[in-house]
């Protein structure tokens, strides 16, 4: 798996791995393989990587959880690529 460090990580790389995850229809576990490659350490990154990356985090908990429908996770997905 490639490691993506946080502080050298853009908008168009995290909003390209969503596309992918939405491609073939929803791949949730495309979406969490993508969060678990983030490499946290070291310097803290752009404030807008970060948001995106926990707004996402928190839409795939939802989604795992059960609190949030699949047609609703999607949308949040295809909120971050608009």
């Amino acid at each position: 798996m490639t490691t993506f460090r946080v502080s050298e990580l853009t908008l168009p790389q995290v909003r390209t791995a969503v596309r992918a995850a939405l491609a073939d229809g929803l791949d949730a576990e495309r979406v969490a393989s993508f969060l678990a490659s983030v490499d946290w350490g070291g310097e803290a990154g752009a404030p807008e990587v970060r948001e995106l990356l926990g707004e996402l985090e928190m839409a795939l908990t939802e989604y795992g959880e059960g609190d949030l429908k699949r047609e609703a996770f999607e949308q949040r997905l295809r909120d971050t690529i608009d």
